[in-house]
């Protein structure tokens, strides 16, 4: 049952993890379309600044050049000298401009075509009069019949304003200025003036009159853009904004053109920005559904598992109740204690129905209950010493499991009672919850006396056969040398009487005697029963007492000649000179 609680949980997750990854996904494809907006804006920002820069410089220089051309062409004719249209000619192949004009103090003003076009109240006419230059925006020329840009500088003849020379800038030459492209996509756009009229731009501008209009009618942009769009425009100070176009979000901007009432508006191509989002978010929309395909493939795993998992929890249980009940076999007392609360609890099934204590309480009746049972008053006194609360905490530390202890219990008869204190929970470091196993180890503590007893009189044993031994052997290191000494004091004598065959019978004999003697403890010793046993084994056999006395002078005298000391034996008085015993 809990472990199908677990599978249904397992589920529930990864299904609201799917959902999860879903609104993720979103805020995902909001947050990259905007920082992709973002980065697309500043792009197109530092873009339009160095591009109203460069149209700035251009402007300058064609102002320049007809400033220089109506000087250097006053100097060259008088006042009555007409204008001529060849030298006009002339003047504009060698300049930037597509043609140049020339409008007389009357405001007569003669085409390409010969055609006479009246400018006299064209407000750049009325300046150039005035000794003014400058530059004017025409969107429905007189003289081209179609959009330019107008650069005027009045003509002087001896100090005398004869008249208004002008450089025409055409549509298609601003165009050429105004061309870029984003990312090899063409952008949009528009040289315009402060009221908003379009004068070029760098695509089909058929259908585009005014930039304002276009912005704030024919697509969508909020109140405030508007109303800011509106006054960037007419100020000429730098704004960008985004609003919503037929194809997708647009990013603009707009600026003012130094020294000129121009103003510059570029659009960044909407459909380069909708490819940018659409290459990230499809990148974000594999890795989703990658993940969403793993969750749903690992909750047919879960779900697959689930019968398999139940068949082997059914046998686990059923194996775990057989350790259950060894268990309980083996310790009949499972009591839970949390120091933390200061309380106990018999956990079912183990606490006798006659206790003397009820099933559950505070730790000093358990504490209680425990030493009440113990046999010894100085056993009691340390137990209880040892089972406080705090004293069990100390000991346990922050790593150590378990604690065990040991103690009589009189209970109808004496018995051996084991008590083990497994930790199950710390707090902090501190253990605060605690489980007590009670055993009856009885048997095995009987088993263990009487091998304790056996042990010290195994080492009793052998402590009193390792010290016959050292004695033993003490003993005989003493009496080898005796018999050892008297065969070297024998040869020595006999290596010094070599002429005297008697002399080195007598030595041979001797060094015969010593020698079976010396082969006698040789084989005492070789007798490690005798060793072991502590005593020597007496043999029953005849021999005479003074050929005995004889021997052992002669084993003894080499060493007491040397030593240079005497010894005196009287046997005159032996009443028995043949006995038994072992020589």
């Amino acid at each position: 049952m809990q472990t199908r609680r677990g599978t249904l949980k397992k589920i529930i997750f990864a299904i609201i993890l799917i959902i999860m990854i879903v609104f993720a996904f979103a805020n995902f494809i909001y947050r990259n379309n905007e920082r992709i907006i973002s980065q697309n804006t500043e792009y197109i920002t530092e873009a339009s600044k160095q591009k109203a820069q460069r149209i700035n410089y251009i402007l300058r220089d064609a102002q320049n050049n007809i400033n220089i051309l109506a000087y250097l062409y006053g100097q060259t004719i008088t006042e009555d000298e007409e204008v001529n249209m060849d030298d006009l000619r002339h003047m504009a192949d060698s300049s930037p401009f597509a043609f140049i004009q020339f409008a007389d103090k009357n405001g007569r003003d003669v085409d390409e075509s010969g055609k006479v076009n009246d400018v006299s109240k064209k407000d750049y006419f009325i300046r150039g009069m005035r000794g003014e230059s400058g530059i004017s925006a025409m969107t429905n020329s007189i003289l081209t019949d179609g959009k330019l840009v107008l650069f005027y500088a009045p003509l002087e003849v001896n100090h005398k304003i004869i008249g208004v020379l002008m450089g025409l800038y055409q549509e298609k030459q601003l165009e050429e200025l105004l061309y870029s492209a984003y990312f090899n996509e063409p952008n949009r756009s528009y040289l315009c003036t402060r009221d908003g009229t379009v004068i070029a731009g760098s695509l089909d501008t058929e259908n585009l009159d005014n930039i304002i209009t276009y912005f704030t009618v024919d697509n969508y942009l909020r109140a405030k853009d508007n109303t800011e769009l509106i006054r960037s425009i007419n100020e000429g100070t730098p704004y960008n904004f985004r609003y919503d176009g037929r194809s997708g979000p647009g990013i603009a901007y707009v600026t003012g053109i130094e020294n000129s009432d121009f103003v510059l508006c570029q659009i960044f191509p909407s459909n380069v920005t909708k490819r940018m989002s659409n290459a990230a978010n499809s990148r974000g929309a594999i890795l989703a559904a990658q993940l969403i395909v793993a969750l749903v493939l690992y909750i047919i795993i879960l779900l697959m598992t689930d019968s398999r998992n139940k068949k082997r929890l059914i046998l686990e249980n059923k194996e775990m109740s057989y350790v259950i009940a060894g268990t309980t076999n083996l310790f009949d007392r499972f009591i839970f204690v949390d120091l933390e609360n200061n309380t106990y609890k018999y956990l079912v099934g183990t606490c006798p129905r006659n206790a003397a204590i009820p099933p559950e309480g505070n730790y000093p009746q358990l504490l209680s209950h425990l030493l009440s049972a113990m046999a010894d008053p100085e056993e009691q006194a340390n137990m209880g010493e040892e089972l406080r609360a705090d004293n069990i905490q100390q000991k346990l530390g922050e790593s150590l499991s378990n604690l065990s202890y040991e103690y009589c219990i009189e209970r109808n008869q004496r018995q051996w009672e084991g008590l083990s204190i497994i930790c199950l929970k710390r707090k902090g470091g501190v253990a605060t919850q605690l489980l007590y196993t009670r055993q009856n180890v009885t048997a095995s503590k009987i088993e263990e006396l009487e091998t304790n007893i056996a042990l010290r009189e195994s080492f009793q044993a052998a402590k009193a056969a390792n010290q016959a031994k050292s004695d033993f052997l003490s003993h005989m290191s003493h009496d080898i040398r005796t018999p050892m000494n008297a065969i070297m004091g024998m040869t020595d004598i006999a290596a010094m009487n070599v002429d005297d065959p008697a002399k080195i019978t007598d030595c041979l004999d001797k060094i015969a005697i010593s020698s079976h003697h010396l082969l006698g403890l040789i084989n005492e010793i070789l007798d490690m029963s005798k060793i072991e046993s502590g005593k020597m084994v007496l043999s029953e056999e005849e021999f005479s007492l003074t050929d005995a006395t004889e021997n052992l002078l002669s084993i003894m005298l080499p060493e007491i000649e040397k030593k240079k000391q005497n010894l005196s034996i009287d046997i005159n008085n032996i009443t028995h000179h043949y006995v038994i015993g072992d020589l």
